[in-house]
């Protein structure tokens, strides 16, 4: 079928049509800030069983607020306790604008004050670059492709729904090709912050230990080695192997 018009944007389509692809795509980008207007607790109870906030004087909780302090970030920061070793470390947002660091129990209690002064000062830079809202914003510049490709679904244009297939599987792996150069970026400034390369270095040697043993237990190792795999990789994660973020610390800047 010849590209037209209504190939990008579907100026021959119905008000209808227009109106329920605008609705589909305006969907797709409240979805992905759902999450801002849940609560701390009922977005860690999401990620993991057991869902605690940490005591505010705990050392843990302590030193998650200099560190924000440090990063100059001035909205404030909650940090949970979950049992899911499959997310060791995350950060997002909650509701009222409120950061949110979310570590699983188990991983913590394997590191020392150093490695975890390193993986909190990650996430930490996260919040500081306000990563949560690039994506959302991302997300709002993808919008005109997923609204084409709405509208050839809905008017049966093949090639419009091919090209912007295309089109989005070269967005991705764009995105996540920045994403993996962020994350290396990001322990880079983690480790001039904590100076102390050496824990950056055994915290990370201690994830991708946690990360085979559970691979292991699954009976998922060549499942997993496919997935880091090339092209896969650029495919299915904006995060680097942890693997290369080790190299890429081992190496002298």
């Amino acid at each position: 079928m010849a590209l037209t018009t209504g190939t990008f944007l579907p100026f021959h389509l119905s008000p209808a049509q227009v109106a329920m692809t605008f609705i589909g795509s305006a969907g797709i980008a409240l979805a992905s800030g759902r999450l801002c207007k849940e609560d701390s607790s009922k977005i860690a109870e999401k990620y993991g069983a057991n869902a605690r906030e940490i005591e505010p004087d705990d050392p843990l909780a302590v030193m998650v607020q200099k560190i924000a302090a440090d990063y100059g970030i001035k909205n404030p920061v909650d940090i949970f306790f979950i049992d899911n070793p499959e997310v060791p470390a995350l950060c997002t947002k909650s509701k009222g604008n409120r950061n949110l660091i979310i570590v699983d129990k188990n991983t913590f209690e394997k590191l020392d004050a150093e490695e975890q002064k390193f993986i909190i000062a990650h996430e930490m830079g996260h919040l500081a670059r306000g990563d949560f809202e690039r994506n959302l914003i991302s997300g709002a510049i993808d919008l005109p492709t997923q609204f084409s490709m709405i509208a050839g679904i809905a008017t049966s244009n093949t090639a419009a729904v091919v090209l912007n297939i295309g089109l989005r599987t070269l967005g991705i792996m764009a995105k996540n090709v920045r994403g993996k150069i962020k994350e290396t970026a990001i322990d880079r400034t983690a480790v001039d912050y904590t100076g102390n390369e050496a824990a950056a270095i055994s915290a990370l040697e201690k994830l991708v230990a946690d990360r085979d043993q559970i691979a292991k237990n699954k009976g998922i190792e060549a499942a997993q080695r496919l997935a880091d795999s090339f092209p896969l990789g650029l495919l299915l994660s904006d995060h680097p192997r942890t693997e290369n973020r080790l190299a890429s610390l081992k190496r002298k800047p």
